[in-house]
């Protein structure tokens, strides 16, 4: 059913706050604007900006503008899910093509952060006996994301989110200091050691699967 004009920022608001989005003023005029031109693109407009915005932060015009601006294959979650299958390369690549975007060191490190938190939220909700599917969204993953989601926490080990921590604090560290006037170095940094933190856990659950006891 079409929506009309005065329906309109009340379809928006609603559709946000479903998938966990707050919205000001001027974000919401402009995605208010774009049901004019289709309910579908503007509800993959607040899905991308899902995995775009860190937690807590409420979605500027501006966000709405640097999220139509991207490439698709480049948010948050397809870096987070490059590191954890190890995936270098790709992972690599999602830094690169943010930065070409015109995209702020410091606030793809935040956003970095914030999907490292909700991995380990969910991942500790998950130890705890917790179903996946109630632990995901407990982290504020939307439900579309959910399945996706839980196969990425469950491809970390407590070991590798502790490492990845102090990765994070390192490299935060590194771009508000005398560093930062080279952040693609600082944040490739980041990307490979937590790959190779992927990749060696990876290797010992290999390793581990062909090791048999010995009869006794």
């Amino acid at each position: 059913a079409p929506v009309f004009e005065g329906q309109r920022a009340g379809w928006v608001t609603q559709r946000a706050r479903e998938l966990g989005l707050q919205l000001d003023d001027d974000g919401l005029e402009i995605l208010k604007d774009q049901v004019a031109e289709g309910l579908y693109g503007t509800a993959s407009e607040l899905e991308k900006l899902v995995a775009f915005m860190p937690e807590g932060h409420r979605v500027r015009a501006q966000d709405v503008e640097t999220v139509r601006g991207k490439p698709p294959g480049i948010s948050v979650f397809d870096w987070s899910e490059a590191v954890a299958r190890g995936d270098q390369g790709r992972a690599l690549d999602i830094v690169a093509k943010n930065l070409e975007t015109g995209e702020a060191p410091l606030r793809m490190l935040g956003a970095f952060l914030w999907q490292m938190r909700k991995i380990w939220k969910t991942h500790a909700l998950m130890q705890e006996g917790h179903d996946a599917g109630q632990a995901a969204r407990q982290a504020g993953i939307p439900p579309f994301r959910a399945r996706e989601f839980i196969q990425q926490v469950q491809r970390w080990k407590e070991p590798h989110l502790r490492r990845a921590w102090e990765l994070f604090a390192h490299a935060d560290s590194a771009l508000k200091g005398g560093k930062a006037s080279r952040p693609k170095l600082i944040l490739d940094d980041l990307v490979i050691q937590l790959c190779q933190a992927t990749k060696a856990d990876q290797g010992n659950k290999a390793l581990a699967g062909r090791t048999k006891p010995h009869k006794v």
